[in-house]
């Protein structure tokens, strides 16, 4: 995974190489708004999602798996949703 999570835009994945570590708040060349905590929460997801998800964003959830114990399972929109803001 590329370390550039706070520096790269969650919305449209451009990369701001000037980033200062003092600045919390910014805003991208395309016009995103962004917290950089947050922000980078939000790369570091996506980019998980698309490792289970086999290189893609698009998940299953869970349809012909079975499991040895019953648990409630979250669907993958709520985790895209988290994804995407």
């Amino acid at each position: 995974m590329d370390m550039n999570s706070p520096k790269t835009c969650n919305v449209c994945g451009w990369i701001n190489q000037d980033l200062n570590l003092s600045v919390r708040e910014w805003t991208c060349k395309n016009g995103h708004k962004l917290d950089r905590d947050l922000n980078a929460a939000k790369v570091i997801l996506k980019e998980g999602l698309k490792i289970i998800s086999g290189g893609t964003l698009d998940n299953t959830d869970g349809d012909g798996v079975r499991s040895s114990n019953t648990q409630l399972s979250a669907k993958s929109e709520a985790h895209l949703s988290l994804a995407n803001g």
